[in-house]
């Protein structure tokens, strides 16, 4: 019994130290200097910036109605919304898995459709983009 006792022990131990000697998560991924261009062209080109803004203003204006926020609180909301920095963290991080030519193609793409003058304006995302997008907007949405 005084045998399986130690034996639990020494498990338990050196199972609590091989838990312990992990190391912290990988880096985020991140785009070469190269594609960090291909997509902020991609950006610009595809109406993101137009899109993220107009999702968190959306929201803003709901939770406000929901919660009695005066114009001038709504306003400052609106008026504090940061896409750089949404950028910075999610969009680079989701297309950093496309190569250059991925990239030149969604680019062209988004071009055609705008030369085509498409009254419905969309993007092409993942699910990672859009879950950063709806929990990066929560911060608008405290009181």
């Amino acid at each position: 019994m005084k045998s399986i006792k130690i034996l639990f022990l020494i498990t338990l131990l050196t199972g609590s130290i091989s838990v312990l000697a992990q190391g912290p998560p990988p880096a985020m991924a991140m785009p070469s200097n190269n594609n960090s261009k291909l997509i902020d062209e991609l950006v610009n080109t595809s109406g993101l910036k137009d899109f993220f803004t107009a999702y968190c203003t959306s929201r803003i204006k709901f939770a406000g109605q929901t919660k009695n926020w005066s114009t001038a609180k709504i306003n400052e909301k609106i008026n504090s919304i940061n896409f750089d920095e949404f950028k910075k963290v999610s969009v680079y991080n989701a297309y950093s898995s496309l190569n250059s030519d991925e990239l030149t193609l969604l680019i062209e793409f988004f071009k055609s459709t705008r030369q085509r003058n498409v009254s419905q304006k969309f993007f092409l995302s993942d699910s990672m983009l859009l879950t950063n997008l709806n929990n990066y907007s929560e911060r608008y949405l405290t009181d």
